[in-house]
């Protein structure tokens, strides 16, 4: 629900597909309703990206620690 401050009382209305505002041209109601499902789609793309992001950093580390091991070790002989 939206919530609107029109004056002295607060006015709620839902957040649906366009045509139930009475006010709203047709033509520029171009309202897109956000469902539960997009919701969890976005947030799981997001996740997926962040878990393929961290695999990389890892990766990146680890080659970094061994090439720093491997020259610690060159300079110990």
């Amino acid at each position: 629900m939206s919530v609107e401050n029109t004056g002295t009382f607060i006015e709620e209305k839902p957040l649906t597909t366009p045509g139930n505002d009475e006010n709203a041209n047709d033509s520029t109601s171009e309202e897109k309703v956000l469902t539960v499902f997009d919701v969890a789609t976005e947030i799981e793309t997001s996740l997926k990206e962040l878990q393929d992001k961290l695999v990389e950093n890892n990766e990146h580390f680890n080659k970094t620690v061994m090439a720093m091991e491997k020259k610690l070790s060159q300079m110990e002989k």
